[in-house]
């Protein structure tokens, strides 16, 4: 058996083949759909060998940087002011708002917001063209709370004369608000780090979030996305602060986690299953204080998956967002199994699949990027016995023809694990009918459009192009942290428990959301591009481990 350091490099050897592996797949998965010929056989060894290479040399220039690193104590606290540093943040942001003013957006945004002063998606999507509708105020496809806190901004630009100011005013606060939560959370850090390593890591990170141009255009983006990930940030540091604490609840910590919580849940349709999943992992694992994630498990089930669609929704005559939301990746699956192998389908199977999707539209809109196409022939007139008939065909499928089923889902979250995706932004107001007709870029397209460009060469620049990849983001930041932090440390059986590690699990948990992500849109990654920096801070090891 291998001992002392032959032992950690052999370790170093596992997880660099682990990541390269994990990374090779996904690059096939986009790129050849996870098919396996001769030429792309050749290439994917080639890539393997490439990636474990840099992974390896990752593990063993750290392994040097931590022998090297000494802790040096800090006498004095920082003792910086948050007022001053998120201002100077926004200062950086604010010029991206000028140019591209009254702000940008994307078609979600258009479709909420014209849902509340138009109604032009009640069922399920406002872009399918020929689709079924009801009598509905409003669809919950797209979060309730948000659409009406966007549309409420855009009614004050209504009545101050031009619905673009509503989405200037919008935009400018979001983006000092956004600043005011990076920088609050990386001041608390720096001002609490004993260790001047820490602090200069949080410098770094803060430069990160004020010199970051997609930081910048995300910050400045009506975007329910945009809120959603501040606060995920905001619930990552409220899980720091209780668990560095040593679990010691307070009435403030408590109220301060389980009200980021319950707003997570209305910000975006996936937001309870982070925080119930995660709270519940910690209520087996944590040894003190269960109480609080126990509350924080009741109070999401029962107020979003009780009081909101079963009492507030038909209330307000809000129509759900539909078992097509949760059941998309299912229907994708599906609608590839159709396209590859529909000779092996018997009549049978076609009546149970015409019965919950429309079986000629699955065939002709499939799309290798997104579910979209496929989940909008949803029949929502399907029946118990409908649905009950397709788990079953599901479940029967998917363990004769396991490939096919990962070739449905790979080509899409493939680019959250591998780098073959930069971050993308929205940089323009779509055009639209409504409300947002008349709403476009207010400066001469010479120049919002010359800093996109500016954007893209910077995105292109080899060496910082790695900054601009979305897998750094959403993956491999995550699996270092986790690498080295806790199995690294179970496995030497090295030192205490450090509970603080407790703040990777929601964001796993969010990794695991990725893997069902409808397409491959980087803003399905925003919370993990917004808390990896901040967790390396978080996470940054005390003394010599």
């Amino acid at each position: 058996m291998l001992r002392g350091e032959k032992k950690i490099d052999f370790m170093d050897l596992c997880f660099s083949f682990c990541m390269s592996l994990i990374t090779v797949l996904n690059v096939n998965a986009v790129e050849d759909h996870f098919f396996l010929t001769g030429y792309v056989l050749v290439k994917d060894m080639l890539c393997f060998a490439a990636f474990f290479l840099l992974f390896f040399a990752s593990t063993i220039t750290l392994k040097y940087l931590g022998s090297k690193y000494k802790p040096r104590p800090i006498q004095k606290p920082a003792g910086k002011k948050v007022v001053m540093s998120a201002l100077l943040m926004w200062c950086a942001h604010l010029p991206y708002l000028l140019i591209l003013a009254p702000g940008v957006l994307n078609y979600d945004t258009i479709n909420q917001v014209r849902d509340v002063f138009d109604g032009v998606s009640p069922v399920p999507f406002g872009f399918v063209e020929g689709q079924e509708t009801i009598n509905a105020f409003m669809n919950a496809h797209h979060p309730v709370v948000i659409a009406f806190l966007f549309a409420a901004f855009i009614k004050l630009g209504v009545i101050l004369g031009d619905p673009g100011k509503g989405l200037f005013i919008y935009c400018l606060l979001q983006s000092l608000v956004a600043c005011f939560v990076f920088s609050g959370i990386l001041t608390d850090l720096e001002n609490n780090a004993k260790d001047a390593v820490k602090q200069f890591v949080v410098k770094v990170v803060r430069l990160f979030f004020i010199f970051s141009p997609f930081i910048s255009y995300y910050t400045i983006c009506m975007l329910k996305n945009t809120v959603h990930s501040l606060l995920f940030l905001i619930l990552l540091y409220g899980y720091y602060k209780y668990l560095e604490g040593g679990e010691v609840s307070s009435k403030k910590g408590i109220i301060f986690m389980i009200t980021s919580s319950l707003l997570m849940c209305f910000t975006q349709n996936t937001g309870a299953y982070v925080v119930v999943l995660s709270s519940l992992l910690h209520l087996v694992f944590r040894k003190k204080n269960r109480m609080v994630f126990l509350m924080n498990i009741c109070l999401c089930i029962v107020v979003w998956f009780i009081i909101v669609p079963k009492v507030i929704y038909p209330a307000a005559n809000i129509y759900p967002g539909g078992k097509q939301e949760m059941l998309g990746t299912c229907f994708q699956q599906t609608a590839r199994l159709v396209r590859d192998r529909e000779d092996e389908l018997t009549d049978g199977d076609k009546q149970i699949i015409g019965r919950v999707l429309d079986y000629e539209k699955i065939k002709s809109d499939y799309a290798f990027d997104a579910t979209d196409p496929v989940k909008a022939t949803f029949n929502i007139h399907a029946t118990k016995e409908d649905m009950k008939a397709y788990y079953k065909f599901w479940i029967k499928k998917g363990i004769q023809h396991p490939i096919i089923y990962l070739r449905a889902i790979l080509p899409i979250c493939g680019n959250f694990f591998a780098p073959v995706s930069s971050v993308q932004i929205f940089d323009k107001i779509p055009m639209s009918e409504g409300i947002f007709e008349n709403v476009k870029q207010v400066n001469p397209s010479k120049l919002w459009m010359g800093l996109d460009d500016w954007y893209y060469e910077l995105r292109d620049m080899p060496g910082i192009s790695i900054l601009f990849q979305v897998v750094l983001y959403s993956f491999w930041i995550p699996a270092y942290l986790l690498y080295y932090n806790v199995i690294k440390r179970w496995h030497k059986n090295d030192g205490e428990r450090k509970p603080v590690n407790g703040i990777l699990v929601p964001i796993f948990i969010f990794i695991l959301m990725l893997i069902v992500s409808p397409v491959n849109y980087s803003r399905y990654a925003l919370p993990l591009i917004f808390s990896s920096p901040v967790c390396l801070c978080m996470l940054m090891p005390a003394k010599n481990k």
